[in-house]
This record gives C-alpha cells, sequence and structure tokens, in this order.
C-alpha cells in the first residue's frame, strides 16, 4: 500500500470523531476562533498529518461544540443534584464589543473516593442586555440556578464585590431565598488601600509614578534603552526583560504592582532619563521623581506588600479560604495598629489610616456592633472554629477595645469571645430538635474537637480522618466550601475576554458562554 491509501485504510469513523473531538478540544481549551478551521495553513497542516481525514466545515464544528457543551452541563447538573451545600460567586463585565454578562460560578464539596475535595466552577457567562439594576441581576441569577436545576434551598451563600446594584441583588435574593451575602474580602482590602491613598502627598508621589511609566511605555527608544541597561546590569537570578506596570482602579494591588517595579528598576531608570540622546533635558527634569517621592514610593512599597500578600492567599479557590477571613483581617489590623518609635510621621500616620479602615470597612469580622450582618458574622467565627488549626484562637482576644468582644457565655476552652449558642448552633440545622440531650452530645463533641491539637493539616483532610465526630465533620461541606472573594467569576472574565478578542468579535453572546464554559472547567 501506498502512504495515502494506507492511511485511508486506518481512518476508521471512530478515529475520525477522535481527531474531530481533539480539534474541539483545541479550540476550547486553547481558545482558539473557530475560523482556525478555515485556516489554509490548518488545512494543509491537517492534510499533512490525517491525509484521509476529511476536515469538516465550521458550523460542524460548532455544532460539535454545542454538543460539548450539553454533555458538559449535564453532568455539571447531576453533580449539583448531590451536593447538599453550593457558594457561588458573581459579577458583572463588559467585552470588548460593550457588550454585558453576569459570571457565576459554583463551589461544592465533592467525595472522590474516600477523600472530600472542594470543587469549583464556572455556571454562566450569561449576556445580559437590560439595566444592571438589582431586580434584574436576582432575575438573572435565579433564571441560571433553575437552569441548572439548582434549587435555592441548596445555596448557602454568595459572594460579590460592594458594588451598590451587586448589594441589591443580593438583599432581594437574602429576603426571598435566605441566602447569606458575603462581601469580597479582597475587594474590601483595596477599598481600604483606596482610602489611605488619597493623602495629597501620596496623590502627587503615585501621579509622578504614572507619569514616568506612561513615556517609558510610550516611548519604544526609551525602552529600548532601559532594556539594554537592565541586560547590562541584571545578574544571573535576575529575571529576563523589563516590565513596568501602569496602575488600575479596577486592578487589584496595581498601585502596589507599578511602585514596586519602580523602586526595581529605579537606579537604571535614572541612568537613562539622564541619557541626553535617549530623553531630552526638559523633558527628562518634568520626569525625573524627588528624592522625596523616591522615599515615599519605598515606605509604599513596604506598607503595601502585607495586603498584596494577603489578597494573593484569600483568592485561592482551590483550598478553602473563608476560614481564613477573621485570622487575615485580625493580623492586617494588629500590624496596621501597632507603630515604632523610629518610624517617621509618614509611616504612622499611614498606619493610622490603614487600621481605622479596616476596622470600620471589616466590622462584620472585628466588631460585633452591626446587627444587620450577625448572619454572616455568625458564618465567618463558624467557617475559622472548624480549621483544625484555627480552631477559638482568633477568639480568645479582642482586636481593638472590650467593645468588640462578644459578651456571651463561654464554653470550655474558649475565653467570651466565642460564645456557647453560637457554637452549639453549629450542630443545628432547621429540622434538627431542640432536645437537651442533643445539645449535650453536641458539646461532648465540641470539647473533643477543642482537645485536639492544632493542625496545619487541609482542614477537608483533617475531617475526613476524624469523621467519628461526625456532626462537625458533616458541617464542613455548608461553612468551608464558601470563596472568600469574588475572584472566581472575576477569573472567569479573564478568559471570556480572550474568548470574544478582535478574532471573535462575531460570537454571539451564546456561544461565548458555551466556550468560556467549556475553557474553565475541562
Amino acid at each position: 500500500l501506498c502512504i495515502t491509501e494506507y492511511a485511508k485504510a486506518r481512518m476508521t469513523k471512530n478515529r475520525s470523531e477522535q481527531v474531530t473531538r481533539l480539534i474541539c478540544n483545541v479550540i476550547t481549551g486553547d481558545l482558539r476562533p473557530i475560523n482556525l478551521v478555515d485556516g489554509r495553513h490548518f488545512k494543509n497542516l491537517m492534510k499533512f498529518l490525517e491525509p484521509a481525514y476529511d476536515l469538516p466545515s465550521r458550523q460542524t464544528f460548532t455544532r460539535n461544540i454545542e454538543s460539548m457543551y450539553s454533555l458538559a452541563k449535564a453532568k455539571l447538573k447531576t453533580k449539583f443534584s448531590s451536593a447538599n451545600y453550593i457558594a457561588l460567586t458573581m459579577d458583572l463585565w463588559s467585552s470588548c464589543k460593550l457588550e454585558s454578562y453576569l459570571g457565576i460560578t459554583g463551589h461544592y464539596m465533592e467525595v472522590c473516593g474516600c477523600k472530600p475535595t472542594l470543587r469549583s466552577c464556572a455556571i454562566a457567562t450569561k449576556e445580559v442586555g437590560e439595566a444592571h439594576t438589582g431586580e434584574n441581576i436576582a432575575r438573572w441569577v435565579e433564571s441560571v440556578m433553575e437552569d441548572f436545576s439548582v434549587s435555592p434551598q441548596q445555596i448557602v451563600a454568595c459572594v460579590t464585590d460592594n458594588g451598590s446594584n451587586m448589594v441589591s441583588s443580593m438583599r432581594i435574593l437574602t429576603e426571598k431565598h435566605g441566602w447569606v451575602h458575603f462581601r469580597c474580602a479582597a475587594h474590601t482590602l483595596q477599598l481600604c488601600i483606596h482610602d489611605c491613598i488619597k493623602q495629597e502627598n501620596i496623590k502627587r508621589a503615585l501621579g509622578a509614578a504614572r507619569h514616568l511609566v506612561q513615556y517609558f511605555r510610550q516611548s519604544p527608544k526609551a525602552m529600548n534603552a532601559l532594556k539594554l541597561k537592565y541586560a547590562q546590569t541584571r545578574t544571573e537570578n535576575d529575571p529576563l526583560g523589563v516590565e513596568l506596570v501602569m496602575d488600575c482602579l479596577t486592578r487589584w494591588n496595581s498601585s502596589y504592582e507599578m511602585l514596586l517595579r519602580l523602586v526595581k528598576y529605579q537606579l537604571i531608570l535614572r541612568i537613562v532619563l539622564r541619557d541626553e540622546t535617549v530623553t531630552p533635558r526638559n523633558k527628562a527634569s518634568h520626569l525625573e521623581l524627588r528624592e522625596s517621592n523616591w522615599i515615599l514610593i519605598q515606605h509604599l512599597v513596604e506598607l503595601l506588600e502585607p495586603l498584596k500578600a494577603a489578597t494573593a492567599f484569600l483568592e485561592g479557590d482551590q483550598y478553602v479560604s473563608i476560614s481564613s477571613v477573621i485570622p487575615v483581617i485580625k493580623g492586617l489590623y494588629e500590624k496596621y495598629n501597632t507603630t515604632l518609635p523610629e518610624e517617621d510621621s509618614f509611616i504612622v500616620n499611614f498606619k493610622r489610616d490603614m487600621s481605622e479602615s479596616i476596622l470600620r470597612r471589616f466590622s462584620t469580622v472585628l466588631s460585633d456592633e452591626s446587627s444587620s450582618s450577625i448572619t454572616v458574622k455568625n458564618m465567618y467565627r463558624k467557617a475559622t472554629f472548624l480549621h483544625p488549626a484555627y480552631k477559638t484562637k482568633y477568639f480568645n482576644r479582642p482586636v481593638a477595645s472590650a467593645q468588640l468582644a462578644i459578651q456571651a457565655p463561654a464554653l470550655t476552652h474558649t475565653a467570651g469571645v466565642l460564645s456557647l449558642e453560637d457554637i452549639l448552633s453549629l450542630g443545628k440545622t432547621d429540622n434538627s430538635s431542640d432536645s437537651g440531650e442533643e445539645d449535650v452530645s453536641i458539646t461532648e463533641g465540641i470539647n473533643w474537637y477543642l482537645r485536639q491539637k492544632c493542625s496545619q493539616a487541609d482542614p477537608l483532610t483533617w475531617w475526613q480522618a476524624n469523621q467519628l465526630n461526625s456532626q462537625l465533620s458533616q458541617l464542613t461541606a455548608k461553612y468551608l466550601i464558601i470563596p472568600a472573594t469574588s475572584a472566581p467569576s472575576e477569573r472567569c472574565f479573564s478568559s471570556a475576554g480572550l474568548t470574544v478578542s478582535k478574532l471573535r468579535s462575531r460570537l454571539t453572546g451564546k456561544h461565548v458562554e458555551i466556550l468560556n464554559f467549556l475553557h474553565i472547567n475541562q
């Protein structure tokens, strides 16, 4: 047989379908445009690799991808049907075509073999054409949940940013279904940062920094000179290339990233600015930062670094994060509420402003005065209590003053900040008996848990190994599945942005949703 005849002989129907399926995976998994299959060079490649393969039309690939979506959606609905509790995150986004989308992600516990695993998935990237009012958002969310056969009773919580329309929508969903609304911890930290960079000296330093970054990003000659100087001075441990970042109000920690790079490249930036063959002297004099600004920027980098680290940790969705909100926020508060004698007035004032902002914006976590948020407050506490590394560690001392403590009878091993009533409610559901015998059983289980050594093990793994205390271990599927931030839904839009690129600008909203769903959930 010649090569072509041999290829035709081995190109069975099953193999042809497999090749088609793999090409579909390239389109969805690597976010390639569907018209890839119409490309002349792609056709030549397929003809070389599989001479006997009859490349289907773009319309056929579109139908196949729609079938893949239907199958994947059915599988996800099956997983949801077996989940007692599901947590959601959601956010709004606009594409390059100025089309609006609502992103929703789901988070639940799945037992694989004998091991409980935290699962995160994209549920929808739904095109929404109406006004982004609280009423409309609530209706869209209910529609998506109905489409995935998720009952309102399965939803234990929803995490959103602090936008007024999101807050309004969650107020509606809470009143109708009892969903608990968590405000994104990372977004709230960014609001704390914005509170503290409103000082005039900081605003001036940031403005000068942006002006400098903009010059290099817009001048190929200056940027090439900067890259050349960096290549001459870098050590083998330094990364290749120079990257200057412009901050953006909607990008978390972007001011920190911009300032960090300026500090890193400070020496070579100054050298390039002083080279009159690259930058005219009169222009350089307006670009060069004053020494006082460089000192202030260095201070800001050091002061913002803990917030950057906290945000990065809380954004994770592949591990339990909600249980760390109280420890992280209390740790940040204590850090910024502590000053040293040798610190200058700028650092002292910044720390004071930051600690006050954290205390105000995280009152649900740090204070007991906001009765409207008592449900959220108690769920934060319960999640922290169920983490074997924390237990009651962060309830043993007030953060700011005596009025922040919860005044209530305390269980053995606690110190009056986590109440007996709070802890006993861990083991109760709406259908729980109120008998004294059950309370005794729960109390014994809690006391047993408190007697165990604190463990740095993954909390889900720890509770799986300690299932004898079943009333508590079963609650991990309710309280520990909640993400600390709305970052998962924001990450949906990172891939959606790639999906709706200029090459794919003709995609319908439905196909954007299909491609994004398959890409994220693969």
